[in-house]
């Protein structure tokens, strides 16, 4: 037994040499992309990759050299994206200001939220029309409102208007909803709930769920919401701790690229760190 461990010990390191020196290569090819303004993600030459693993494959180790084949080409597409993205990202946080935010409020307990959140400009509202009227017409970035006093989801229906929860907080038994029409990411632990139509095959569900667990997020739920003969409309819940606000959207940008369609339904602030 000892012998055979040891034998796949040198077997994985070739495998490691193997997969580092595609990974040089794939670099490479992406400079090369990048000044030719190509797209990263290659649907044509992923094929013809899984097409020669599937050529050359034993039969009853075909299904896994393809799910391992699909998770490196994944791998690779990933490795480019962070690497064409973390550049910009670089020249974002040097030059990026930090912003004072206006917030619209309706029958909240003002010092706590000053405290809590150290939000400078706050306006109080009588009404809860006037505080969503504010928000609508970006004289505001967020709604701070008391869940018992207003029900924010009828009258969003009524508007049609489509706004994002970014922190529930429980102050002295009531309930009080942060929302905005934009999605604001700061430093903290976050439940992402997004949409994604993919083709109807499971490699391209592992292909979704690859591209998150090399972001370490922990998937909470995955669901089908829809099928037909093509596509699956997926629903896929998971958390992620965000250090850095720019690469939670590093991530929306490599998934959108791996799926067809991809709708942000939330990402809400669990936790703070």
């Amino acid at each position: 037994m000892e012998q055979s461990r040891r034998e796949i010990d040198s077997i994985n390191r070739e495998i490691l040499e193997l997969i580092q020196k595609r990974f040089f290569w794939v670099l490479k090819i992406s400079k090369k992309k990048n000044k030719l303004k190509f797209k990263i993600e290659d649907k044509k030459r992923e094929k013809q990759i899984l097409d020669y693993v599937s050529k050359i494959s034993f039969k009853k180790f075909l299904e896994y050299n393809l799910v391992l084949f699909f998770n490196i080409i994944n791998i690779s597409k990933c490795l480019q994206y962070d690497k064409l993205y973390s550049s910009k990202i670089r020249k974002i946080e040097k030059t990026k200001n930090r912003k004072v935010y206006t917030i619209a409020a309706f029958s909240i307990e003002r010092e706590f939220f000053v405290k809590r959140f150290q939000f400078k400009r706050i306006l109080q509202f009588k009404t809860s029309f006037k505080a969503l009227e504010s928000l609508k017409n970006d004289e505001s970035d967020f709604l701070i409102y008391n869940s018992k006093i207003l029900n924010l989801k009828e009258i969003l229906k009524e508007k049609k208007l489509k706004l994002y929860l970014n922190c529930k907080i429980e102050f002295k038994g009531s309930t009080y909803y942060i929302v905005s029409k934009k999605i604001y990411v700061g430093v903290g632990e976050y439940l992402v709930c997004l949409n994604l139509t993919v083709e109807r095959s499971i490699l391209e569900i592992l292909n979704i769920l690859t591209t998150i667990h090399l972001k370490k997020a922990y998937i909470e739920k995955l669901y089908i919401l829809k099928e037909n003969i093509n596509y699956f409309k997926i629903c896929v819940i998971f958390k992620i701790k965000v250090l850095n606000r720019e690469k939670i959207f590093l991530l929306l940008k490599t998934l959108s690229c791996s799926c067809k369609k991809l709708e942000i339904i939330n990402i809400y602030k669990i936790k703070r760190l």
